[in-house]
């Protein structure tokens, strides 16, 4: 593994090895590679720098106008619960505590009632006021355990990431730049930057959506026990996501050019935050998170099996059939469709609708569905050449499917591709994780969709993955990310 130096705002040019203590354990040499070996791959011991490790190092970077708050109940279900506002010095542990898997929560208000609950605790947050829910993933790094599509054995059972926080600010810090199995990798979603420029803004954390979109394409919300939004093609999408915010970034893409600063900022947030559909990368985030000693860590997340895609909603089982039972997420049999298996996590990412994330086969424009390709610090581009031409060593039959065999750490890392599907050489729609769905874009169906649909039972979870043309249908939504500069 390389390590890269990086300050805050600062260049990312040298790239010193670092000592390797135990790398090596639990880990053979079969066919291409290192293969991590699943009942004894070791933690790597001299793989880390300053600021990194336990959660003591996490730094939640949140906007002056959202309110961070707390469940004053019982986060493994509780009816009479309600969320309240809490100090975000976090001294008591109140607002989040990542080793009870109680993620951060925050909540972003209608304009007249900012002053209501900012600078506030233990105030309950009126329903009514609030425009969107938001869970907090923290700068991490994870350790590889498939560096590259083909060459590996195959990981059948999902295997729970081993994961290190990092705090970028420590004197010291470096980030972490794999090369084989074993090594560590700071997550690719924190790095945002476009895919040609060298020093990307490095991020303290995203702020992912708790359930999926709701609201209306020109007053998007993130709201529980609400249909979700629909009938949105890509474009559509990604253009409600950049109203959200004012745009800071200077954003481009969707269906509408709007200017930097020049976004409807529905949300009323602050001139450093950047709202934006989530890409594959921060999908990805957040489920290896979720599969790892601060989530689930490798128990499958319940399905949003409601038949009117009801946001927050859970099924009676992991794979439930479709019908109209809402365990609402804050109950006791709710809880379980929440990547933490408690209230804190985020809802709806198995399950309720497919939604679009920003991963883009070759680039492509189709113009029925998107005006402008945004640029690609908001996407993930899987470029023809190597994209669409089949491995010599991949076993697949059509491309939609060997386009897995193509990903590496650099081309698909962190994505929840390559790296969360049960075999090398996927043949089937069900060898991702879970027996979850394995599509991949191509030519013809260059976007992608994550979580499954109601009615997918056993396709549908965290790892599903589905090709798609970017057209609006009654089955597809969407989940937005907040980045913070």
């Amino acid at each position: 593994m390389l390590e890269s130096n990086s300050n805050i705002g600062g260049l990312h040019k040298v790239r010193l090895p670092t000592f390797k203590k135990i790398v090596l354990i639990g880990l053979a040499v079969i066919g291409v590679g290192l293969i991590p070996n699943e009942a004894v791959l070791a933690e790597a011991e001299g793989q880390t720098s300053a600021g990194v490790g336990g959660p003591e190092n996490i730094v939640v970077d949140i906007d002056t106008n959202m309110i961070p708050v707390y469940w004053d109940g019982n986060p493994s279900g509780d009816a009479a619960g309600k969320w309240k506002t809490v100090d975000p010095a976090n001294l008591d542990n109140r607002w989040y505590d990542y080793t009870k898997k109680y993620w951060a929560n925050a909540v972003t208000v209608e304009y007249n009632a900012l002053s209501t609950y900012q600078n506030t605790t233990d105030k309950v947050v009126d329903e009514a006021d609030i425009m969107g829910y938001w869970v907090y993933v923290p700068r991490y790094r994870y350790q590889i355990q498939r560096y590259s599509g083909i060459g590996h054995q195959p990981i059948e059972k999902p295997t729970a990431f081993h994961i290190k926080f990092e705090n970028q600010s420590t004197a010291g810090y470096q980030k972490a730049i794999p090369e084989q199995n074993g090594d560590w990798a700071t997550h690719p979603a924190f790095s945002f930057g476009d895919d040609d420029n060298p020093n990307p803004t490095e991020l303290n954390g995203l702020w992912i959506g708790k359930f999926e979109m709701t609201g209306t394409a020109n007053q998007p919300t993130v709201k529980p026990n609400l249909p979700s939004l629909r009938n949105r093609g890509i474009g559509a999408q990604f253009t409600a996501s950049l109203n959200m915010s004012t745009n800071p970034d200077g954003a481009a893409g969707g269906n509408f050019i709007i200017p930097k600063g020049g976004g409807n900022n529905v949300h009323n947030l602050s001139g450093q935050t950047q709202s934006h559909v989530a890409k594959n990368s921060d999908w990805g985030a957040a489920v290896y998170l979720a599969t790892s000693s601060y989530g689930r860590n490798s128990v499958e997340t319940w399905s949003n099996s409601n038949t009117q895609a009801t946001t927050g909603c859970s099924g009676d089982s992991v794979s439930a059939a479709a019908s109209s039972t809402c365990h609402q997420y804050y109950t006791s049999e709710g809880v379980h469709a929440s990547t933490t298996d408690n209230i804190y996590g985020a809802y709806d990412m198995s399950g309720g609708l497919s939604e679009y994330v920003m991963g883009n086969y070759g680039d492509t424009a189709d113009s029925h569905f998107i005006t402008i390709v945004p640029q690609t610090r908001y996407l993930n581009v899987y470029y023809v050449g190597p994209f669409g031409i089949k491995p010599s060593q991949s076993l697949s039959s059509a491309e939609y499917y060997y386009n897995f065999d193509i990903c590496n750490f650099e081309l698909c890392g962190g994505q929840a591709n390559h790296e969360t599907t049960r075999f090398q050489s996927v043949s089937l729609n069900n060898q991702a994780w879970f027996s979850d769905s394995s599509e991949f874009p191509e030519k013809s169906y260059m976007w992608t969709r994550r979580g499954g649909y109601y009615i997918d039972t056993v396709y549908a979870g965290l790892f599903s993955s589905h090709m798609a043309i970017g057209g609006s249908d009654d089955h597809t939504s969407f989940r937005t990310v907040l980045s913070r500069f």
